[in-house]
């Protein structure tokens, strides 16, 4: 799939739009920004509208009048997924730990990494 060129803001809105905002996370949860005409986002917004990337949707009754509903379209949502950083090795391993370490709360990271039980965590 061609992606157009985005700005570093374009992906942020489209990730915030998703739900792609962690990097640990690949799964979209959401598909919705509510912006009104004066929000600091909406010629960004405007812009991914016209990249064929978000599209306005119907507004849900309970917001305000000007208030104003846009949703991902599918190219949007593969551009938020295919263009988001990707966790480095040390990182993934970090998160691996924090994970861990809830359950086992006296366990240092450093006892995580060396630990052979851990491995196939790491």
């Amino acid at each position: 799939m061609n992606l157009p060129d985005i700005t570093e803001q374009e992906l942020k809105i489209l990730q915030h739009t998703t739900g792609l905002t962690d990097i640990y996370n690949d799964r979209s949860y959401r598909n919705h920004f509510v912006a009104g005409d004066g929000h600091d986002d909406m010629p960004t917004i405007m812009s991914l509208c016209k990249k064929g990337l978000m599209q306005e949707s119907n507004r849900p009754a309970f917001l305000s009048s000007g208030d104003r509903c846009f949703s991902a379209t599918f190219a949007g949502l593969s551009a938020a997924k295919s263009l988001r950083r990707r966790p480095t090795r040390g990182q993934r391993r970090y998160h691996n730990w924090l994970e861990i370490s809830d359950c086992c709360p006296d366990l240092t990271f450093r006892d995580f990494l060396r630990d052979p039980q851990f491995a196939s965590a790491r």
